[in-house]
């Protein structure tokens, strides 16, 4: 139990894959009745990803990991 335990936090400890997992979520969401939530957590994790990827931000985040 603590090696899956220790293996999903350990997936979710990179912030990249976290905006990934929500864009995922948004998608799905959109295919429901929640479409304006899914809509906003995917645009959030558009916007999360760019932040991350095209500005210094995301090196920042990752250097305690």
């Amino acid at each position: 139990m603590f090696f899956v335990l220790a293996k999903t936090v350990g997936f979710f400890s990179a912030p990249s894959n976290v905006l990934m997992t929500l864009g995922l979520i948004g998608l799905l969401l959109m295919a429901t009745r929640f479409v304006r939530a899914g809509r906003r957590l995917a645009v959030i994790a558009v916007i999360g990803l760019a932040v991350c990827g095209l500005t210094p931000f995301g090196n920042a985040i990752i250097l305690p990991l």
